[in-house]
């Protein structure tokens, strides 16, 4: 072309154009991508093996998702807890299985009790969250899991209400609970943090950001990570009340995690269950499609047993 330096080539850009389907759920992009990687066409993907393995199993469970926010009702508030319906989903994949998630309003449990609502599900969840709306609904999910063998995962508030659920109900200290809930509370097992007792700006002021994690050998929490030390996402003001730690450890609860810097409990357990983990981070934070977070692999592992001991006892009584 007039004006062009010699030597000098014009480039021009071929334009493509790729037809993927429309996905409920945006991990499964790459793959179809990569399906129509053809004719010359080389598509870059990090670690493609993994997303090549995203694809709907033929085994599903059901899963009870505990989700409560003040002034709405869970189910309509799906995308607020967005990070644990991913990664919930990422353990999944783990598993190659599917997982149906059942949104549950805390209160509904309070008013109609658990056997309606949480009998015929394969695992229950309890994320984070704050307020003490639906909060006696939760610790009843908390006992039902823990009395059932129903694995059960705490994630921040959720680990607090298994606290609370295990001091009232195995301990027996019958009013125990949270300061958060309760100020007058003659078992605070759950308490704010003594460097949070004075502060008066509730703006960014939390325990926030990654905190390291020592876990307990032969536990189920450094059997899923599979190594003695993590790093942890954390934001939250109330903690485990170290007071009641002997106490609660001598009835059964497993302290499978604690920060070393500040003696703070950050994992449970339960002695004697199958698979009940509460933990005080959020472990949703740094999960990925094709790199599930170990603690959500594992509890979708947990309650893929259960619900294949189930079904081969159905297959059993049925022969």
């Amino acid at each position: 072309p007039q004006g062009l330096p010699d030597g000098h080539l014009l480039r021009f850009a071929s334009v493509l154009l790729l037809v993927v389907p429309v996905f409920d759920r945006v991990a499964h992009v790459p793959n179809a991508l990569h399906l129509q990687a053809q004719g010359g066409l080389k598509l870059l993907l990090a670690d493609d093996g993994g997303f090549r393995q995203l694809r709907v199993c033929g085994q599903s469970l059901s899963l009870h998702f505990r989700n409560q926010v003040l002034w709405f009702r869970s189910e309509d508030l799906q995308d607020s807890y967005l990070s644990v319906n991913e990664s919930i989903v990422h353990g999944g994949i783990r598993n190659d299985c599917e997982v149906e998630v059942s949104y549950i309003d805390a209160e509904d449990i309070e008013r109609d009790g658990p056997d309606a609502l949480l009998s015929d599900l394969d695992g229950i969840l309890v994320p984070g969250g704050f307020g003490d709306r639906g909060t006696e609904g939760k610790i009843i999910a908390s006992q039902y899991a823990r009395e059932n063998n129903v694995p059960y995962f705490g994630l921040c508030l959720g680990m607090q209400i298994a606290v609370i659920d295990f001091a009232r109900n195995q301990v027996g200290l019958t009013d125990a609970n949270s300061t958060e809930f309760n100020t007058d509370t003659p078992y605070p097992v759950i308490d704010i943090m003594g460097d949070q007792k004075e502060v008066k700006d509730k703006g960014a002021t939390m325990r926030l950001g990654a905190c390291p994690c020592v876990l307990k050998k032969d536990s189920l929490a450094s059997i899923a990570y599979g190594k003695e030390e993590v790093t942890e996402r954390h934001r939250h003001r109330f903690e485990f009340n170290n007071e009641y730690r002997q106490q609660l450890e001598e009835a059964g609860l497993i302290i499978s995690g604690v920060n070393p810097d500040r003696d703070l409990v950050e994992i449970i357990e339960v002695k004697g269950h199958p698979w009940f983990v509460a933990v005080q981070f959020h472990p949703e934070f740094q999960s990925k499609p094709n790199k599930a977070h170990p603690l959500f692999a594992s509890f979708i592992e947990a309650a893929l047993a259960r619900k294949l001991e189930s079904c081969n006892q159905q297959a059993g009584s049925v022969n």
